[in-house]
């Protein structure tokens, strides 16, 4: 069922940020963003002659005010990881109706591993790495229903399925943010406790 995984993940982070992160500017912001992606996940509307989903609309606008400020150099190789991923979803949708045999496993949870796995391979800043997965994934439904349309039919751009594949990336991406942050404590406790050491022995 379309829209199963991104309402399950989307409730969860949302608990999570209410009830176990510290009141700041940022919670706020994004508890009310989950929100709103939520209410207008099911909305459409026609834009540009297609119809597009309303939450896909809210990701890119979001996305870009992310980018707004970064160095023309910066932004530069952030626009070159979004097109890639843009490039590597549209081409996952076509191989899947040329060689539906390749989807192994649920088609939502492999292209959503597949976006995290590029987005942390390809080495965008840590800051800034959800609003590049926004801007890829919707540029992404942009190619997929342009390519679709001329080709074989028209389709809803930034569905509950496109909304299924971003919160699996997100899902996967926070987890490895979570291994990064645990790393990074483990290593400053060994830090630690081995300038202990000496103090003990003394």
């Amino acid at each position: 069922m379309e829209g199963f995984y991104f309402f399950w993940f989307a409730w969860i982070f949302w608990v999570i940020l209410t009830f176990f992160f510290p009141k700041k500017k940022l919670r706020m912001q994004a508890t009310v963003g989950i929100l709103g992606l939520i209410i207008f996940s099911s909305v459409t509307t026609d834009f540009l002659s297609f119809e597009v989903g309303i939450s896909c609309l809210l990701l890119q606008v979001y996305g870009y005010y992310q980018l707004r400020n970064e160095p023309l150099y910066s932004l530069l190789y952030l626009c070159i990881i979004t097109w890639l991923l843009s490039a590597s979803y549209a081409t996952f949708h076509f191989l899947e109706v040329f060689d539906p045999v390749m989807l192994l496993v649920e088609r939502s949870w492999l292209l959503g591993s597949i976006m995290a796995i590029m987005l942390l391979i390809l080495g965008a800043k840590k800051e800034r790495r959800v609003a590049v997965l926004f801007l890829g994934l919707a540029q992404g439904e942009w190619l997929t229903g342009l390519g679709f349309r001329y080709a074989f039919h028209e389709r809803v751009i930034g569905g509950l399925m496109f909304l299924d594949v971003l919160a699996i990336a997100i899902c996967l991406v926070s987890i490895w943010y979570g291994m990064e942050w645990l790393a990074n404590r483990l290593a400053l406790f060994i830090e630690r406790e081995q300038s202990m050491k000496p103090n003990k022995s003394a």
